[in-house]
């Protein structure tokens, strides 16, 4: 697979929730032989000029000084808050990707990338039960402005406000990891 890194396009890695129910921090389970966040990473620097690490204050003593990080601005806010510290610094398009999601993929990727459209917001998923996924998305350089404004913390609502084109993928293809429960089956069906 040929791929293209993308100059106005920067990668943000999610990971800096707290993890409560999963119990311990998400972004390092290996689902992949490698930490999350570093599988991640990988991923996403095949396509993206830059890309970095959005992260709480806990979280930064547990990364390896070599990958650049986003501090969130306000800890425990949610991930919008990770997008707009991200915003804060950074005045390109952010395609952004959860670290509880592990089948997160080139395929998934290229579709989100080749759906950009100048005269949208931003481009993200719904799985095919209709729920939406905004943390797997492309957030334009155009919705900065907007977000700055915005006041809630939820991202389903922000994409709602602004010029959205929300992508169909299975609920497979989507699948985020949260509990021991679903970490368990997730790697028992994995083989």
């Amino acid at each position: 697979m040929t791929t293209r890194k993308n100059s106005d396009l920067i990668g943000i890695v999610l990971m800096g929730g707290n993890s409560q129910r999963m119990g311990k921090d998400k972004s390092q389970i290996s689902y992949h032989r490698i930490p999350q966040y570093q599988y991640l990473f990988q991923l996403l620097s095949k396509y993206c000029s830059e890309v970095y690490l959005s992260c709480n204050a806990k979280q930064q003593t547990k990364i390896e000084s070599s990958f650049p990080l986003i501090k969130d601005v306000n800890d425990n806010k949610g991930p919008l808050e990770g997008i707009k510290s991200a915003f804060n610094i950074i005045d390109k398009s952010l395609l952004t990707v959860p670290c509880d999601m592990p089948v997160i993929n080139d395929e998934l990727i290229l579709q989100l990338i080749n759906s950009r459209n100048s005269d949208l917001d931003a481009v993200c998923y719904s799985d095919t039960d209709g729920h939406i996924n905004p943390l797997f998305a492309i957030w334009e350089e155009s919705c900065i402005e907007e977000l700055k404004k915005f006041k809630g913390d939820s991202p389903k609502q922000f994409l709602k406000l602004v010029r959205t084109q929300v992508l169909k993928a299975s609920s497979e293809a989507l699948k985020n990891i949260n509990t021991p429960d679903e970490l368990n089956l997730y790697l028992k069906n994995q083989g």
